[in-house]
């Protein structure tokens, strides 16, 4: 499979590389397609069904109503991503693969499919499956390419991604890394711009052929769905409670209220979509007692590495305990996870493996001595 690695990267990102060269952009006019939508109620259904079975008659209009119109539709995920599993891990970097398993990943990437359609990471995924299994020129692998081709014509229709004037449009983040690790590009820092009301996801670039140093993705429908999110959930602000729960990707200001034994509930007074590099300026210099900032996200780490992490800085007087409990994509049930508690006016800081999406705080306390 690794073999063909470079194969796959020549037929679908060319083609992709090429239009956004051309400099003729546009972007999304999500206004014009949101009323397309609203006039004709069946018309996104139909497209998506079309996408669906590979219907080479779709058109690039019908394309672009597809991905930048997932926006409007209710099932619309920002953050959707899928699990890779141990199966697949094998599928993508090893030589040879069981046609069984094959099969079977198969038909498990197309349930994802039918499920989130526009992920660029299933496509290329259910590409590579199709050109493995069946061979290049089969009508499977003819499929499934155009499938992910169409999606990343419609993306690179938007831009060239190297200034925030001619950014990449992308309505799903993953769809960043996916077009990334397509163009074999690796990235060192990465940070949260916002311009007449406009949010870029900035990406410094490792050295590569192409001689790009920066590349920007502009997600402002990313952005707004986070935000409309936080704000629907601050309507229980003023509630405390003794769990507080915290998406993937998300800056978090804490106020504690003290109750009996050392004990403290909780309430959110402000959450953010976070994106970028963790530092000290990420947290205020508060000096209220009552205060915990808090950071989760995804980050690179000095290694290269991807990680998820905590970071929290307390006011509090006191050292503080609390349990805590990470829930990993495609889970409904959350696990228990350690960590080393919050202490008064340091930055704590803890991490694991990607793949979670929302950790659960609960029983914040005065630790134990």
């Amino acid at each position: 499979m690794k073999k063909l690695f470079f194969l796959w990267i020549f037929i679908l990102f060319t083609p992709f590389m090429i239009q956004a060269q051309e400099g003729d952009f546009q972007a999304p006019d999500y206004e014009a397609i949101q009323k397309k939508m609203t006039e004709n109620p069946n018309l996104y259904p139909s497209i998506e069904a079309r996408f669906l079975r590979a219907d080479f008659s779709l058109t690039e209009e019908e394309i672009n109503i597809f991905y930048y119109g997932k926006i409007f539709r209710d099932d619309y995920s920002p953050y959707h991503n899928i699990e890779w599993t141990k199966n697949i891990r094998t599928i993508m970097t090893s030589d040879q693969v069981k046609r069984s398993i094959l099969k079977k990943e198969l038909k498990n990437i197309n349930k994802s499919l039918s499920e989130y359609p526009v992920s660029i990471e299933s496509l290329f995924i259910k590409y590579v499956i199709c050109l493995e299994l069946y061979g290049q020129g089969s009508t499977e692998e003819q499929q499934s390419k155009f499938q992910l081709v169409s999606i990343m014509k419609a993306i690179a229709y938007t831009g060239d991604g190297e200034s925030m004037e001619s950014a990449f449009y992308v309505t799903h983040v993953p769809d960043e890394h996916s077009i990334m690790q397509l163009a074999g590009w690796s990235w060192k820092q990465q940070s949260l711009h916002e311009n007449e009301g406009q949010y870029y996801d900035r990406f410094e670039l490792e050295e590569n052929e192409e001689g790009l140093e920066e590349l920007y993705f502009n997600i402002t429908p990313c952005f707004n769905a986070l935000s409309n999110l936080f704000s629907e959930s601050s309507s229980s602000e003023s509630e405390y409670s003794n769990r507080i729960e915290i998406p993937l990707g998300t800056r978090v200001t804490l106020r504690l209220k003290e109750g009996e034994k050392g004990t403290f509930q909780a309430t959110i007074i402000d959450q953010k979509p976070f994106s970028g590099e963790i530092g000290e300026e990420t947290f205020s210099s508060e000096n209220d007692p009552d205060i915990v900032e808090l950071v989760f996200a995804q980050v690179k780490t000095n290694s290269g590495r991807e990680k998820v992490v905590l970071c929290a800085k307390s006011f509090n007087d006191n050292a503080l305990s609390f349990d805590s409990f990470i829930q990993y994509r495609g889970k409904k049930e959350f696990e228990s996870t350690s960590n080393v508690g919050w202490y008064p006016k340091a930055r704590m800081h803890e991490e694991w493996f990607p793949g979670i999406v929302k950790i659960r705080l609960e029983n914040i306390r005065i630790m134990e001595r």
